[in-house]
């Protein structure tokens, strides 16, 4: 055999090196296999820990390690699980009583298979609580609604639909409880100066003045990703204008998922709804010109807002989290990303019930 300095044989060195490729293979296919396998196979190691000793043990050691660094996610997410669960007991998550859950599957109304969904809330009060309160405002109860709309920028009728079936279903639960204030909110899929955010805000909408395949503006965002405020809005704007000036054809069934009526062109809406940031002043770091954030999304082919909250006059927004600016959301490169776990920003707003009594 031949002998290498400090009396290693060339086999010694082989048998290494093979092991060393023996691990990598080792390490890719842990990798690949099922979280059920993996645990299976970490659970075996503890078990039989000090099965084999000798040279090997190194080996088994490292392979137990790899496993367990393989499920640590899944472990920590269900100990985060179990943590929060144990702390829905605390009064911080308690303040609100489920009186009303609904949801909505717009796929039973021919609008694809997204989903809303509303629930009836009551404010929690202890007896101090309760003993100095008048018995007009005892009972605070209120309605929220989430929703996720369809992102195909071209099925405008469809996105419309959505929006318009969730807003009508609000309306009506919100009656049924005694006219009780409403929160809406959720990623709509569509941009401020688009159809769709007018028909919120302004409660009305004559479809016919819009094209189907434009109804959100995701497009026109799309093409303009890398420029913002001013410029947005004016380029939407002037596009918008121009489409005012014109009728556009829709069809009968474009219509029908449009209104959820045959031969309607003209949407009315019962709910008179606000929006909870253009509400609040901000900065022109954060926000456009309407008040709206700059961005709520962003990834590699679209910068944009199409996350909202809003809601009725009985509310009064008190406060709200802001958005990143345009300049810290682009260093990210695209979301998600290692800081942020999602492709949108958070929208959160504390809001106050409005006192007509006092006039405050």
């Amino acid at each position: 055999m031949c002998l290498l300095g400090d009396g290693f044989f060339l086999p010694k060195i082989i048998l290494t090196i093979r092991i060393r490729l023996w691990l990598c293979l080792t390490i890719s296919s842990v990798l690949k296999m099922r979280q059920s396998t993996r645990i299976c196979i970490l659970i075996f190691h503890i078990v039989f820990w000090s099965g084999i000793g000798g040279n090997y043990l190194f080996v088994r050691r490292f392979i137990t390690i790899m496993l367990a660094y393989c499920v640590s996610r899944r472990l920590i997410a269900l100990i985060t699980w179990i943590i929060f669960s144990k702390m829905m007991a605390l009064k911080v998550f308690t303040r609100f009583t489920l009186l009303h859950q609904e949801d909505i599957e717009f796929q039973q109304f021919g609008l694809r298979n997204n989903v809303a969904q509303l629930c009836i809330l009551e404010v929690k009060r202890d007896k101090l609580e309760s003993d100095a309160c008048s018995p007009t405002i005892l009972n605070r109860r209120f309605l929220v609604g989430n929703i996720h709309v369809l992102f195909n920028p071209k099925r405008g009728d469809i996105k419309l639909g959505q929006v318009r079936l969730f807003v009508d279903k609000a309306y009506k639960l919100s009656q049924e409880w005694g006219n009780i204030p409403v929160i809406l909110a959720g990623d709509l899929n569509s941009v401020p100066q688009s159809a769709i955010y007018e028909f919120l805000a302004s409660s009305k909408l004559d479809i016919q003045l819009y094209n189907r395949r434009n109804m959100s503006g995701q497009l026109e965002a799309s093409s303009n990703c890398r420029v913002f405020r001013s410029q947005v809005g004016y380029e939407a704007s002037i596009s918008m204008s121009v489409s005012r000036q014109l009728v556009y054809r829709w069809s009968e069934e474009e219509l029908e998922l449009a209104t959820g009526a045959e031969g309607v062109t003209h949407l009315q809406s019962h709910l008179k709804l606000h929006s909870a940031y253009a509400s609040i002043p901000g900065n022109n770091k954060t926000r456009d010109d309407i008040g709206e954030p700059l961005a709520t999304s962003y990834h590699s082919k679209f910068m944009g807002t199409v996350d909202y909250i809003w809601h009725t006059k009985e509310l009064v927004p008190v406060r709200v989290l802001e958005t990143l600016p345009i300049d810290i959301l682009r260093a990210t490169k695209g979301l998600p990303s290692e800081k942020w776990g999602s492709d949108h920003l958070a929208l959160v707003c504390e809001f106050a019930f409005a006192n007509y009594e006092d006039g405050s």
